[in-house]
């Protein structure tokens, strides 16, 4: 169909609407060898309405294309790790090695906040070496110091409590001999003794008190 330009440009505004959608368009002109004709070509005009995809297709068409794959795999059994209280660990250890029992004739109780003084320890020691009880057999334990010595890791003959009566201590919850000063009880098939602070027995005028002392631990230690 051939169309005259005016033709042309009046044909074209009718033909166009709001639901087409014009591609391209090449409009060219060519002159016949007639002079007195004028022939008009064009190329293809593509004209096409915007495609209107259904939901429902687009689902298929999805599924069509990336099918979802369902892949079994098998994992390994889970394991349920039991959690071990490391403190519990570390007592059940403990209570299959033997505990060691360390063995002293003489185990002396005393109670300085400060530290046992240097003129008292080492006049305990010379008290009791000459009862025949060498410094290797004797164990001081100042009771005030925090966690000192656990007495149930001795084995000893003779427990000598110096300036006390030993009832704030675990070891001797039990006792219930009496507790007066320069008595002598049973404990655990040992004997203890109860004594005052050596304070009072280094003081020059306390002479009485110390023949006392010394009677006493001469007469329960055995040399």
């Amino acid at each position: 169909m051939n169309f005259t330009e005016s033709e042309l440009i009046t044909f074209l505004p009718h033909f166009l609407d709001d639901e087409l959608i014009l591609i391209s368009t090449e409009i060219s002109l060519k002159v016949n060898s007639d002079p007195n004709e004028v022939r008009m070509h064009t190329n293809e005009i593509s004209i096409q309405k915007e495609p209107i995809i259904e939901s429902n297709l687009v689902v298929e068409k999805a599924i069509e294309i990336n099918p979802i794959v369902q892949i079994n795999s098998v994992s390994d059994p889970i394991i349920e790790v039991k959690k071990v209280d490391v403190l519990e660990e570390i007592i059940q250890k403990e209570s299959l090695i033997e505990t060691k029992i360390i063995i002293k004739k003489v185990i002396i109780l005393v109670s300085y906040i400060q530290g046992v003084p240097d003129d008292v320890s080492e006049s305990l020691y010379k008290i009791f070496e000459a009862l025949n009880c060498p410094k290797s057999d004797i164990e001081l334990i100042n009771v005030t110091v925090s966690n000192p010595n656990l007495l149930a890791s001795y084995q000893f003959q003779y427990l000598v409590l110096m300036g006390g009566k030993g009832k704030t201590l675990n070891f001797l919850a039990d006792y219930t001999g009496e507790r007066n000063i320069l008595e002598v009880g049973n404990i655990q098939n040992s004997k203890v003794i109860f004594a005052d602070k050596l304070d009072l027995y280094l003081k020059p005028e306390n002479v009485a008190l110390k023949k006392l002392f010394w009677n006493r631990l001469k007469s329960t230690i055995i040399n």
